[in-house]
């Protein structure tokens, strides 16, 4: 296993983790092996999901493993631009919902989620 701390002195800073997320095949190629179909099936998952994962999180992964569940967390995969029996892709606050992923956009205005302390309604 490499010894991260030693080669990226700020490894335990999480600004510097933040700032050095990974967010597509190339990037994430300096943590795990990318065959040539990892790399063609995150370029297309990219388009339509966001991809990020903190150089700590990847070096979790087990780089031999293609069932690794960390890798299955951060690595987008093709199932996921797949629509099976059941999905709830037809209600308007649900983009899309498969086993492995859930994205629910938010209506909800700011004024009914934060009220300041003593506030009536």
């Amino acid at each position: 296993m490499t010894n991260y701390e030693e080669e990226y002195p700020q490894w335990n800073d999480w600004p510097w983790q933040m700032r050095n997320r990974v967010f597509n095949a190339q990037q994430l190629s300096k943590w795990i092996p990318v065959s040539d179909e990892l790399r063609s099936e995150i370029e297309s998952c990219t388009v339509r999901f966001r991809m990020a994962a903190t150089p700590y999180f990847l070096s979790l992964i087990d780089p031999d493993d293609p069932d690794d569940p960390i890798r299955k967390q951060c690595i987008v995969s093709s199932k996921e631009l797949e629509l099976c029996p059941g999905d709830m892709h037809e209600l308007p606050s649900v983009i899309h919902m498969a086993a492995i992923l859930l994205c629910i956009a938010l209506t909800v205005p700011a004024r009914r989620i934060w009220k300041p302390a003593g506030a009536r309604s």
